[in-house]
């Protein structure tokens, strides 16, 4: 009623006027039994009073107004529990949750206007600040002053230490993520767990580095790549004063490769890597392996032959194109593709012809792009590979059975949390095998780079391309699948000879037309060869001038 009276006597202010008036729209809309417009058009009145006496040019103390906006919403807040049961205010979290958001938010300003957040704690100047405002604050209002938690004795009790001001945001901010989580409203609370772990950072970076964790898996769910940068630059320095090496190498090189910090920023972060990578070459140290996607992208792949077929014992090339994600040139000691070799049950069909016929014709395979530090969504699974399967008897190649294969299980069974979790499972691991084709001493330059191969066939089969690892030193990056599946086959296929008659079946003592079909296998014609066949002294062969010979190439 202090107001009213205000009002009466032609003695109150705007802002005065603005709160009993709200007040009264207070009363009546909890009488209506709806006090869920009293948090928005609180909100709103909020919002406009402050804007109000800043286009006013009203002078006010500094921390004044955030100590009056913190303390109005928590009495509305604090009036709608009053009024309502646990159950309507669960089931109405998102009418309240930008009063949690905005009272949050001043007493950060708070924290910082008074020295609450600083690593060395308020100086004097904080202090005297301080009891301004504690002063300005006046006496509780004889109505609240027996309750124990009571905005005013909340913002007192904030205001006073260090440690207490901590404690009271973390509750305010945790109240206001558990409306946003509860309503899947995290997009109000963007900077939640960055700011909790600012405040955390200072005394325990292993707590904030959790909650960094926390705000970096949000963000990368949602997409939100600024907040993802900041967030990634707050965790490297947590892992770097928590000795955690192989997570602050894993965040430098997402860092390294984000394009959203500056070039200095960016070769800070790739040095340290380098720095690292030599110290460890240096000491012999054990090997770090990092996932190779934020240092550099697989783009192209190349074969020559074009189909991928060669015969045992000719030469395969394979031309790779990576992006590189550095801002720097990087000396790579080796890059290697490890390469899965196995032999399938109906390896015995696979002449050259039939592997030409299976085969694309231009050898370019060309891999998806990937967005560093942003893995697959749900919602962007890659397409089911299929393909069809058949066994055939080796005596008469009959069908025994038939079925359909799906060749990228890997890509689509992955574990769901695993598409929003810290950008890469951890325990990257190299595959173990003995068919590992290797490159090695060379430069990549920031951008494209092109990497040839060159393997000589030994073993007829099929050879996977399964990964590929760049070694820096010590530090291996590692493509845990190349995805699309890349395959090459081997052939051994020895010359054969097929006698088939014109006519149904051969008759002694008459001439009779025969077709010669000689397959070369993997031996290749060359001008100047010359073809003997030798037949039986009971079967002579007949010159005849229209005889003719046809040579046939693979791909006919």
């Amino acid at each position: 009623m202090e107001k009213r009276e205000l009002i009466q006597n032609q003695e109150a202010t705007l802002l005065d006027l603005r709160s009993y008036l709200f007040s009264r729209q207070c009363t009546l809309l909890i009488f209506l039994q709806r006090p869920w417009e009293v948090s928005q058009r609180a909100l709103e009145l909020l919002h406009n009073c402050v804007q109000e006496l800043k286009l006013l040019e009203v002078s006010v103390p500094p921390g004044a107004l955030d100590c009056w906006v913190f303390l109005s919403c928590l009495e509305v807040l604090q009036r709608i529990e009053g009024c309502c049961d646990r159950a309507q205010i669960d089931a109405n979290v998102s009418h309240t949750v930008g009063l949690w958001s905005y009272a949050t938010e001043k007493l950060k300003s708070l924290g910082y206007l008074c020295g609450l957040v600083s690593e060395k704690g308020p100086n004097s100047e904080d202090l005297n600040r301080t009891v301004d405002l504690l002063a300005g604050l006046g006496a509780e209002r004889p109505e609240t002053a027996n309750a124990s938690q009571s905005p005013y004795k909340k913002l007192k009790e904030a205001l006073s230490s260090v440690e207490a001001f901590e404690k009271h945001y973390l509750v305010t901010s945790f109240v206001r993520l558990e409306s946003s989580t509860s309503m899947n409203l995290l997009k109000v609370v963007p900077s939640f767990w960055g700011n909790v772990a600012f405040h955390l950072r200072k005394k325990g970076p292993q707590k904030a580095e959790v909650y960094l964790q926390g705000a970096l898996k949000t963000y990368l769910a949602e997409g939100w790549a600024l907040l993802v940068t900041h967030t990634r630059k707050q965790l490297a320095e947590c892992q770097k004063h928590l000795g955690q090496i192989e997570n602050y190498l894993q965040t430098s090189s997402l860092l390294a490769g984000d394009n959203h910090l500056t070039e200095d920023e960016r070769k800070s972060f790739c040095q340290e890597i380098l720095d690292f990578a030599n110290q460890q070459a240096e000491n012999q140290g054990q090997k770090v392996i990092l996932p190779m996607h934020s240092f550099a992208q697989l783009k192209t792949l190349h074969f020559d032959p074009p189909n991928a077929v060669v015969h045992v014992g000719g030469m395969l090339s394979i031309e790779l194109t990576l992006l590189s994600q550095m801002p720097i040139p990087v000396q790579v000691d080796q890059i290697a593709i490890h390469v899965h070799f196995s032999i399938e049950k109906n390896s015995y069909r696979k002449t050259a012809e039939w592997l030409t016929k299976h085969k694309t014709s231009n050898g370019v395979i060309s891999f998806p792009n990937e967005v560093a530090g942003f893995p697959f969504s749900r919602n962007n699974l890659p397409a089911l590979e299929l393909y069809e399967m058949y066994e055939r008897s080796p005596s008469d190649n009959s069908l025994n059975t038939a079925g359909i294969i799906c060749k990228n299980v890997h890509m689509l069974l992955r574990r769901q949390e695993s598409s929003s979790s810290l950008d890469i499972p951890s325990g990257v691991t190299l595959e173990d095998g003995a068919h590992v084709l290797k490159c090695n001493n060379l430069v990549l330059e920031p951008g494209v780079n092109k990497i040839t191969f060159n393997t000589q066939a030994k073993e007829p089969g099929t050879y996977t391309l399964r990964q590929l690892c760049a070694s820096v030193g010590k530090v291996q990056f590692v493509l845990l699948h190349i995805y699309p599946i890349v395959q090459y086959d081997v052939y051994s296929q020895e010359p054969q000879l097929k006698v088939e008659p014109m006519t149904d079946s051969l008759l002694a003592g008459i001439p009779q037309k025969v077709k010669f079909t000689v397959t070369t296998g993997h031996y290749t014609m060359k001008n100047g060869d010359a073809l003997q066949l030798s037949n039986a002294d009971a079967m002579p062969i007949l010159y005849h001038p229209e005889s003719n010979a046809v040579i046939y190439s693979n791909t006919r």
